[in-house]
Parts: C-alpha cells; structure tokens; sequence
C-alpha cells in the first residue's frame, strides 16, 4: 500500500534506488557483477504499477550517469496500476457498482505528504466520521480507526457495518450527496481531488527507456482508463507501447477476477519480449 504515492518526491522510487545499489554492492563485495551483456527489467503490476513507472522517471531525471551505467534499466513493464488518482476517485464514483476498496488506502496515504497541503483543512477533516469513533486497541494502547491507519498505514480490521466497497463510505459525509455519489461541490472534496492531482502530475518528463503497459479491458477493481489515459498523455514520445488484454481470454483462468487474471498477461508479455537467457 506505500506504493499509492510515489508522484510528489519520487520518495519510494528513490528507496527502490536505494535497495537496487545495496543489492549491487552485496554482489560486488561477493565477486557477481552484471554481466557486459547484462540490463536491468523493472516490474510492476496493480499498486506496484505506478512505483515501477516512477521509478523510470527516477532514472532517467535524478540518477546520476555513473548509476544508470551501473543498473542498465533496458524496459519497464506496468499493468493494471491506479497511475492517475484524481481520475481514480472520478472513475469510482461515476460507477457506484465498481469494487471502490482501494479508496480505504487513500487516507493514510495522505498521511505521508506535507499536511499544510490540506489548508485550511486537516487531513482529519477528510476523513469519515466513523473512523474517527470506531475505537482499536494496540499495544495496550485505544486509538481511533483515523489516528492508527494514519499512524500505521496498513491494514486495519473494518467495523463490521462498513462497506468498504461503497465510496463514500471512505470520506466525510459532507463529501457526499444523498445518493452516495461524491458532491463536487464541496470545499472538501474539491481539496481532495486537488491534492490527487498533485500526486499525480507526471509532469513533462518524457522516458528515455521502453516502458510496456497493459490492463484489461473490463478490469473489475482498477478502471482500464487508469493505464490508457497515461499512455495517450505520453505516447508521443516514442518509448511507450500499449496492449489492451482482452477479459474473455483472463477469464478462462481466473473466472470473474479479470484484474488478477491480467497479471498473467501482463507476466508472459515480459517473456516474449525480453530475452529469455
């Protein structure tokens, strides 16, 4: 899940960075280096889609020329990740049927960036009611839903009432209109959305390696315009390639899952495109 905001700072990108060179070092100091031949493929399916795309951002505006000599980054593959957060939200609430689970990451994650963002709100005047009276103990210690996902940032066990599938059950109520969808209206809501775009503004950086994205085309968790949308924002430049996998061919392994069932798509796309030694 802490893999939701990689935009603002390139944070978890540089902390991939970083475990990729300590990685590198550990090889070293054992005699293993990269082969003369050798590349490095970056991976990333579902939340982890947005990180791996980031994380080609990263390499191509802030490392160095000695470390993109190191890590050779030859492709990136993403898939089925919620690449665009505004449109995300938009994408829930303009289809009340859709699985809006993710939604309940969108709080906590907030929790990460500089809260003068939420002015004059607080982060808390976002957040549900419920969540702010719903009561959990750890370590001995009663905290409310709000301060121990905000503090923890993982998952948290729902009130049973809770329909985390709903998505106005993930912010405040005067967020909402009477039939549940979101009012755009509202001050609150408008700070949101705002505060999303932010993190999700790719900027004008152009990729200067391959990157490959994919998602199903009836994906049933994570909306087939997430990808599509950043594609066509950055297909001009040359190094991006789609491919639209088709549900009635996902679910022949996985049934009615199409988003899991993508992943084995978007897994033997890597095999047939790079080389398999």
């Amino acid at each position: 899940r802490s893999t939701l905001f990689p935009y603002t700072t390139l944070f978890r990108s540089r902390q991939a960075a970083d475990c990729l060179f300590a990685a590198m070092e550990v090889m070293r100091q054992h005699g293993v280096t990269l082969a003369a031949n050798g590349y490095t493929t970056n991976w990333g399916y579902s939340i982890g889609a947005p990180a791996a795309v980031s994380f080609a951002r990263y390499y191509d505006e802030q490392m160095t020329r000695e470390q993109r000599a190191a890590i050779r980054l030859k492709s990136t593959f993403a898939g089925g990740g919620p690449i665009l957060l505004d449109r995300l939200i938009e994408a829930y609430d303009s289809d009340m049927d859709f699985d809006a689970s993710l939604a309940y990451c969108v709080i906590p994650m907030l929790a990460a960036l500089p809260q003068q963002l939420f002015a004059p709100y607080t982060l808390a005047d976002l957040a549900p009611e419920w969540a702010q009276t719903y009561m959990i103990e750890d370590e001995g210690i009663e905290y409310s839903f709000y301060e121990l996902s905000t503090k923890k940032k993982g998952s948290l066990p729902n009130p049973e009432e809770y329909d985390d599938t709903k998505l106005y059950n993930h912010f405040s109520s005067e967020m909402s209109m009477e039939d549940g969808h979101l009012n755009y209206s509202n001050a609150k809501t408008q700070l949101l959305l705002k505060v999303l775009r932010q993190q999700s503004d790719w900027g004008n950086w152009v990729p200067r390696t391959k990157i490959y994205m994919s998602h199903c085309n009836k994906d049933d968790r994570m909306p087939y315009s997430q990808d599509r949308e950043f594609y066509d924002m950055k297909k001009s430049c040359g190094n991006l390639y789609w491919k639209g996998i088709e549900a009635s061919l996902t679910s022949l392994v996985y049934g009615d899952d199409r988003h899991s069932a993508a992943t084995m798509d978007a897994t033997l796309r890597i095999a047939t495109i790079e080389d398999p030694k």
